[in-house]
């Protein structure tokens, strides 16, 4: 069986997922497919430190660079567009949750 990581890419093909996940479980299948592209994105993401060593130098182009490189990887691994419109819908406020000045 093929792991998550090596299953799951930024296009995937019904073989790879089968070999992941039971058939006809769509929700077990959106959740591979999120946990592969967070595998890839983690694997490709620059170390937080650069980061942080920007911050501590105040070297405010390192830490552009930094988040440029990190948008750069979330844009190469993104999630398909169906699937983001789902991420979007689970974590948008409820009324409950609303800020009473927003």
């Amino acid at each position: 069986m093929y792991q998550a990581q090596e299953a799951c890419s930024k296009t995937l093909f019904a073989h790879d997922i089968n070999a992941v996940v039971p058939a006809g479980n769509d929700a077990d299948v959106l959740e591979a497919i999120k946990h592969g592209i967070r595998i890839q994105r983690a694997a490709e993401y620059p170390p937080a430190s650069d980061y942080l060593d920007g911050i501590a130098k105040g070297d405010q182009e390192q830490i552009d660079a930094y988040v440029a490189a990190c948008l750069a990887v979330k844009e190469k691994y993104s999630f398909p567009a169906a699937l983001q419109a789902q991420l979007d819908e689970q974590h948008a406020p409820t009324k409950a949750q609303e800020l009473p000045w927003s």
